[in-house]
């Protein structure tokens, strides 16, 4: 079972479970019957160059305390960027229509 740090909301995306931790680019977990869980990947390859800018001394890909929220069959990741330490932060949504990490979309 994959260690997560800040887990949010567990959700359903056709025969799968999602959750999602704080780490680098957001580590993604899923599993078909909420006991066992597979570490699959992180969902953000970059982040959007603002968060970037107004968090630095963070390598730009270590975000935090993610949450999912689905709306018209949409799912939306959301995330905050911060530098230990600072008041700057930021939060990020990474949206998506399927949930999976691997998605292309």
């Amino acid at each position: 079972m994959p260690i997560l740090h800040d887990p949010p909301t567990i959700v359903r995306d056709g025969d799968r479970y999602y959750v999602f931790s704080s780490g680098h680019g957001v580590p993604a977990s899923t599993s078909s019957d909420l006991y066992t869980w597979f570490y699959r990947g992180a969902i953000i390859t970059a982040l959007p160059r603002l968060p970037v800018k107004n968090s630095q001394g963070n390598d730009g890909m270590d975000v935090w305390a993610p949450d999912v929220i689905e709306v018209d069959d949409t799912f939306s990741v959301y995330y905050a960027v911060s530098k230990m330490g600072s008041v700057a932060s930021a939060i990020g949504p990474a949206t998506n229509t399927p949930l999976g990490p691997k998605n292309p979309e």
